[in-house]
C-alpha cells in the first residue's frame, strides 16, 4: 500500500522540478529577447536557488534514491557523487545571482556576462539530472532484470 504522505511529497517534487524547467525557460526567453529590464531577470535569477534547494531537499531526505539504491546498493556511490552535486548547484545559483545583481547593469556586457554564466549553471543542473535520471532508470532495469 502507498503511504499517501509518499504520494504527496513525490507530487511535490515533481511540481517543484517543473517549476524549475519553466523558470529556466523564462530566463531563457530573457536572455534571447532582451525584453525585459535587469531588474527583473535579476529577481527570476534569485528564485532559482531557492527552487533547486527545495527540489534537492526531497532527494536528500532520501525518497528519491533509497527505494532503488535498496536493490542495487552498488550503485551508492554513484548516487553519493550526485547528491555531493547539489550544494555545489546551488552555490552556483545565488552567486550568479548576486553579482548580477551587483554588477554595472547599465554595461552593455552585462546582458552577454549574466547571460553565460546562465547557461554554464544550466548545462551543469542538465547534466545533473540527466546523471540522476540515469542512476534511477539503472537501478530499476537491474532490478527488473535480476525478476526475469
Amino acid at each position: 500500500m502507498v503511504n499517501p504522505q509518499d504520494r504527496v511529497d513525490t507530487e511535490r517534487f515533481f511540481e517543484e522540478h517543473e517549476r524549475i524547467e519553466a523558470l529556466l525557460e523564462e530566463l531563457e526567453t530573457a536572455f534571447s529577447k532582451r525584453d525585459r529590464p535587469p531588474s527583473e531577470v535579476i529577481r527570476l535569477l534569485s528564485e532559482l536557488p531557492v527552487h533547486l534547494e527545495a527540489h534537492f531537499a526531497f532527494e536528500e531526505a532520501g525518497r528519491y534514491f533509497d527505494e532503488g539504491m535498496l536493490r542495487a546498493p552498488h550503485l551508492q556511490p554513484k548516487a553519493d557523487k550526485i547528491l555531493a552535486e547539489h550544494s555545489l548547484l546551488v552555490d552556483a545559483a545565488k552567486a550568479l545571482a548576486k553579482d548580477a545583481a551587483e554588477d554595472d547593469q547599465s554595461s552593455p556586457e552585462w546582458w552577454a556576462r549574466v547571460r553565460d554564466r546562465f547557461w554554464a549553471v544550466k548545462n551543469d543542473l542538465s547534466r545533473h539530472e540527466h546523471a540522476e535520471n540515469d542512476l534511477v532508470q539503472e537501478a530499476y532495469i537491474q532490478d527488473l532484470g535480476a525478476r526475469d
